[in-house]
C-alpha cells in the first residue's frame, strides 16, 4: 500500500482545520502561504503618506512604518508575522486604517 497524499492549499486569508489525523506513521504538515498585491500595497503607501501630512506625523515615524511593513511585504513567511501585525496597530495607531486595508486578507 502506497502513502495517501493529501494536499490543502491556503492562500491568504486564515485557515483553521480541527482534528485532522492520518494514520500509521502519519506525517502531516501545515504551511500557511500569505501574499500581498501590488495593488493593495500602492494603495497602503499613498493613504499612509497623505494620513502622515495631514496629522503632522513625523519624518522619521512615518519612514519607520513604512519599512516595518516593508519587510513584511518582501517576507510574509516570516515567523511571528501575526504578532508583529499586532505590534504595528500599537505603535502606529495613526495610521490604523491603512494598515487595517492593507491586512484585512490577512486577519482572521
Amino acid at each position: 500500500m502506497s502513502p495517501a497524499d493529501i494536499r490543502i492549499n491556503v492562500s491568504g486569508g486564515s485557515a483553521n482545520f480541527g482534528n485532522v489525523s492520518q494514520g500509521d506513521h502519519g506525517d502531516i504538515r501545515v504551511n500557511q502561504s500569505i501574499q500581498f498585491e501590488q495593488n493593495d500595497v500602492d494603495r497602503f503607501y499613498q493613504a499612509v503618506t497623505e494620513l502622515a501630512k495631514q496629522k503632522g506625523i513625523s519624518d522619521s515615524d512615518y519612514l519607520r512604518l513604512r519599512n516595518r511593513v516593508n519587510q513584511l511585504v518582501k517576507d510574509p513567511s516570516q515567523p511571528g508575522i501575526m504578532v508583529t501585525i499586532k505590534g504595528l496597530y500599537e505603535d502606529y495607531a495613526w495610521a490604523t486604517k491603512p494598515l487595517m486595508a492593507l491586512f484585512a486578507a490577512v486577519l482572521p
